[in-house]
């Protein structure tokens, strides 16, 4: 097993659930020291980053890929310089529309008698200023991995997140508890981050004897990037329609409650995106090499399944003990009757997400854009349209319904092309071991654990937690019982080949 790859997934990991836990415990904090309306405008702070994401036009991802192979320091200097240009110029002029438009976005999106409208304009335009710096740091983050500092960049970003999320407190305390206080201090936290990543990488790959300015960004690279320019838009749009048509159809507040229903529910997809930023360079080096893909591919599905699928059995059951513990001691009109349902819903739609990365990053490793490209227009367009109706005609709590249809959909599609295109393998055997098997005992375990929970009476952690953990060493207990077969072997389940 490589250590390094080891040190890798570990450092990936440790900053996305720093990240998540971070917003998890601090959520209560920030209600309390505000309010659900004002949280919900901080909710939409992060709403608005997501969307601009499609601004993006993969730029990022086309970076990490373009750093992972083997080109010199001063092939990736002369790049990345060029392309931080493009980058920025698109991110300015993109907070300048935002912050022009602020008065139309609060009368369309931020629907509340709670906070006074000029001062919601206000904050929009801080929104806009914030939103647009942390979406630069994204090529100098993504150059970061492509190169192979993974831990470095994870380090930084654990430091960020914790400056920009808890260091805000202090200043509930001791100076204003206002909106302006947290998006000013997010603003001053993103310039730092910045500074400090570009600083990093440029003096990672800057080159030692001079460098050639009549380098260009190859053809292959820029028909990559138009590929994925269509799918981070509709990426974009169909991770987060949900959260635009509920700010367009319901309250602020409600807005809020749904917002931390999402939050909750998508946990699983915390789990399967650090994976994926440290698996994704090693798909791009081997994507011509059938054999070494198919193994990655594997690795993959084991790795992210096996805990995703008790991860998600245990917020199905326990989402309303989940939302009581997290928030309750806030008021009872924080978490309604109706939540508990949503949670359940987006949460099993969340999981139909995680499944679909492995899938979905083969593909882009391969440059098969086009594909993913067809899974998001329609999954956008069903999406939504599911949407409208149920906010319409079904109210509050059937919010979830879409989410879990979609992604359904969208794994069945995903698995369809990359089993019939890309890599070659037994269907049958891989949905028995990797899927069947994992997620049955996930669910044994997980009905066990519950009906303890209810006939003993005891809190449900000390039901839960042991039935969680307990899920995922029998997973693998069970999965490496027999190792004639290649999917079953975990003893080499990390020792992914070293980029």
């Amino acid at each position: 097993m490589g250590n390094s790859n080891l040190i890798r997934i570990f450092s990936n990991y440790f900053g996305k659930i720093w990240n998540f836990l971070s917003i998890f415990l601090l959520t209560p904090v920030y209600i309390y020291y505000l309010d659900i309306d004002s949280y919900a405008v901080i909710a939409f702070y992060t709403l608005v980053i997501s969307i601009i994401t499609l601004a993006d036009a993969g730029v990022a991802s086309a970076v990490t890929r373009e750093f992972s192979l083997n080109n010199g320091k001063d092939y990736k200097y002369n790049i990345l310089k060029k392309i931080e240009k493009i980058y920025w110029l698109i991110f300015l002029l993109i907070g300048i529309i935002i912050a022009i438009n602020s008065t139309k976005i609060v009368e369309v999106y931020l629907k509340t008698n709670e906070i006074d409208g000029g001062y919601l304009s206000n904050c929009v335009v801080l929104i806009a200023i914030g939103a647009s710096i942390q979406l630069i740091s994204s090529i100098y983050f993504g150059a970061l991995f492509g190169v192979g500092r993974q831990v470095t960049a994870n380090i930084i970003q654990i430091i960020w997140t914790t400056s920009k999320s808890l260091m805000v407190i202090p200043l509930f305390i001791f100076y204003e508890s206002s909106l302006y206080v947290f998006f000013i201090w997010q603003i001053a936290c993103n310039i730092f981050y910045v500074i400090f990543l570009r600083y990093v990488i440029f003096k990672e790959i800057k080159p030692k004897l001079g460098m050639n300015s009549n380098i260009t960004i190859p053809k292959e690279m820029i028909r990559y990037i138009g590929g994925m320019f269509l799918i981070s838009m509709f990426s974009a749009l169909n991770m987060q329609a949900d959260k635009i048509i509920v700010s367009y159809y319901f309250s602020l507040k409600e807005f809020g409650q749904y917002w931390i229903a999402s939050y909750l529910s998508q946990l699983c997809i915390f789990i399967g995106v650090p994976m994926a930023a440290f698996l994704f360079p090693i798909l791009s080096k081997y994507h011509n090499d059938q054999n070494g893909i198919k193994k990655i591919f594997i690795k993959y599905t084991n790795l992210l399944y096996y805990v995703v699928f008790p991860l998600s059995v245990f917020i199905f059951l326990y989402s309303g003990e989940i939302l009581n513990i997290w928030m309750s001691h806030l008021g009872k009109d924080i978490i309604s009757n109706e939540m508990p349902f949503l949670v359940k819903c987006l949460s099993i739609g969340s999981l139909f997400f995680a499944m679909q990365m492995p899938f979905y990053y083969t593909l882009l490793a391969k440059a098969q854009t086009k594909y993913v490209v067809y899974q998001t227009m329609f999954q956008m367009i069903v999406g939504v349209s599911l949407l409208i109706y149920f906010s319409n005609y079904k109210g509050f709590v059937s919010l979830g319904i879409p989410w879990l249809v979609v992604n359904l959909l969208g794994l069945i599609y995903l698995i369809f092309i990359t089993f019939k295109k890309f890599i070659q393998i037994n269907v049958g055997k891989y949905l028995l071991i990797c899927v069947v098997v994992p997620l049955f005992i996930s669910i044994l375990l997980g009905w066990g654990g519950w009906f303890v929970y209810k006939m003993i009476g005891l809190n449900f952690l000390y039901i839960s937690v042991p039935f969680l953990i307990g899920s995922f060493f029998s997973i693998v207990a069970i999965m490496t019982f027999k190792e004639k077969s290649i999917l079953l072997k975990i003893k080499s389940l990390l020792d992914f080949p070293k980029d």
